[in-house]
This record gives structure tokens, C-alpha cells and sequence, in this order.
């Protein structure tokens, strides 16, 4: 696994993005998928994973891991910029009051059929698959080998 993923791994499977800067009723048809992922901030609205995980070690594996996020991860900002740069702010509050503002700053861009984006810095960028993506609503999904397990991944986010 690349040192990219890895962190992204851990931030998303921790973490969560986003709060929005517009809002929008819908999707704009005329407006392409750059300009809908680039249009603002996103905040994570679901974490979905399985195999099933069982993060708030109450013995019950969960598919769904916003709720055992903390409050200082929900909160935080996942931002694409139209110069190909994203960003990871870590929103109003930090689990770290001593931490940077910006978790991370980094590269994305879509594939040539914009069914993929692809994130990190060139050479070890890591792809998921683009689920939806409408001017209110980013969906990705992508696949990860921890140990011997294939963990796929749903990330929803909203402006």
C-alpha cells in the first residue's frame, strides 16, 4: 500500500469531511463534474464499509462508521480545488487544539471517462470509483487490502 493510502485510509476509516459553502437544489445539468466536485466544501454524511467493522468495540461489527466517528472529525472539510489541489481542513473543531488548520493538501483529478477520481500526490495516487456526483451530493467508492481482508468502502458527502 502506498504512504498516500494509507493515511487516506486511516483519515477516512477515522474521519469524516465536509460542511458546505452553497447550497443547491438538485443537480445542474449543465454543469460538469468538475465544476460540481470543485463548487465548495464537502462534509462526510456516511461512512459504509464492509466487511462490517467493529470500530466502537461494543462486539458488534458495524457497516456504517460515521456514528463512531468523533464530533471533531465529522465536522471536518474535504475541498477540491479546479487547479487539481484538495485539501484537508480540519472544520470548526479539532480533536488537536495544537494541530494545523490543514490536515492536508494534495493532488486529484478525474480519469479520462470521469468514472474515477483519483487522489494523492503523482505517481502513488490512489482511484475510487465516482458512485454519484451531483451539485449537491459526492459519492465515492474504493477497495483496500488491510492484512489478508478486502475492505470495500463507501464515502458520502454532502455540501
Amino acid at each position: 500500500m502506498r504512504q498516500f493510502s494509507k493515511k487516506a485510509a486511516m483519515v477516512i476509516l477515522a474521519v469524516a469531511v465536509i460542511a458546505g459553502c452553497r447550497k443547491t437544489n438538485g443537480n445542474n445539468s449543465n454543469a460538469t463534474k468538475t465544476q460540481m466536485l470543485t463548487s465548495g466544501s464537502w462534509k462526510i454524511t456516511s461512512d459504509y464499509v464492509d466487511p462490517p467493522i467493529d470500530t466502537d468495540r461494543d462486539g458488534h461489527p458495524d457497516y456504517e462508521l460515521i456514528n463512531s466517528m468523533d464530533a471533531c472529525h465529522r465536522d471536518d472539510l474535504f475541498i477540491f480545488k479546479a487547479d487539481g489541489t484538495y485539501i484537508h481542513d480540519e472544520g470548526a473543531s479539532k480533536c488537536d487544539p495544537l494541530a494545523p488548520q490543514i490536515e492536508e493538501e494534495s493532488n486529484w483529478m478525474f480519469s479520462t471517462d470521469e468514472s474515477l477520481i483519483l487522489i494523492g500526490d503523482p505517481g502513488s495516487m490512489w482511484p475510487a470509483h465516482v458512485v454519484e456526483l451531483t451539485s449537491t451530493v459526492f459519492k465515492m467508492k474504493y477497495v483496500d487490502t488491510i492484512g489478508s481482508v478486502i475492505y470495500t468502502e463507501v464515502l458520502t458527502f454532502k455540501h
